[in-house]
């Protein structure tokens, strides 16, 4: 995966916050042997409740 070896090549690391795609962004990522080497993780945030609890993001 492109992605994952442009960030081992910086040495960086990915993490998701996602919400309509139900967490398909993390399910790519990881679908790759060794992303845990770039990726730490997601969260799955799909109802507003949760949105503003755990990630944070103001209420509209």
């Amino acid at each position: 995966m492109v992605v994952g070896h442009l960030l081992g090549q910086q040495n960086k690391t990915l993490s998701t916050a996602e919400s309509c795609t139900g967490g398909k962004i993390a399910e790519v990522l990881t679908s790759v042997a060794g992303a845990s080497k770039y990726f730490k993780g997601s969260v799955v945030a799909y109802s507003t409740e949760i949105k503003i609890a755990v990630l944070g993001i103001a209420e509209i």
